[in-house]
């Protein structure tokens, strides 16, 4: 559930909703003490799906219970829309939900996703422009085609004998901007409190001892 709502400076100053969606969002801007900041614009956007699925996520994660989100997002302002082909999206402001997910109960880690995969940032992939032609191509020919990071090999893997035929193929670093701006995809790592204690080990001539307090 990734639902928007635009809220107006009035609703937001006022704490008042015009429809009960919008005063659920209030709501919760309120309840987690989010900084509305200074001279607000006539309407900002804000995250009310994610903040709904966090909440599930506690109601529905057992002590101990882990979860892992990830999503095109932003740390500062307000949420902005993002046209796609055939569909628009909104950024996610993690700064918000982090501090609903602290508010919720859980314990977070935060970091890009490069820095999550371990990804090295030279990696040469696909440009995405090149990964669209190629997926119109595709499918003029009813050849599936998904759009996604190309390393060249995976590229000769995926297309074959057709890839010859191809010319102007560019590749750029997978951190580069040119491909979706992959350094503003974000990782969200969730725990509730109250599992299990963890065991631990300590290793000896190759054989592991284990201790649990």
């Amino acid at each position: 559930d990734m639902t928007p709502v635009k809220l107006t400076r009035k609703e937001l100053q006022e704490g008042t909703g015009e429809t009960p969606q919008h005063q659920e969002a209030l709501d919760w801007i309120r309840r987690v003490r989010l900084p509305l900041g200074q001279d607000l614009p006539e309407d900002v956007i804000f995250n009310l799906g994610p903040f709904r699925f966090v909440a599930e996520l506690w109601r529905v994660l057992k002590p101990g219970g882990r979860a892992f989100l990830t999503e095109f997002g932003i740390e500062e302002g307000w949420p902005a829309p993002v046209k796609l082909p055939g569909h628009t999206e909104y950024e996610v402001q993690y700064s918000h939900l982090r501090q609903a997910v602290r508010w919720l109960g859980f314990q977070e880690r935060y970091l890009s996703l490069p820095q999550f995969l371990a990804m090295k940032p030279d990696t040469k992939v696909l440009c995405t422009g090149a990964a669209y032609t190629i997926q119109r191509f595709c499918q003029a020919m009813s050849k599936p085609f998904p759009v996604r990071a190309y390393t060249e090999k995976e590229l000769q893997q995926a297309l074959g004998d057709m890839l010859p035929k191809l010319h102007g193929c560019h590749y750029h670093d997978v951190v580069d901007p040119a491909w979706f701006g992959l350094l503003d995809f974000k990782v969200l790592l969730l725990e509730k409190p109250g599992g299990a204690p963890k065991a631990s080990f300590s290793e000896n001539q190759g054989y592991r001892w284990y201790s649990q307090k």
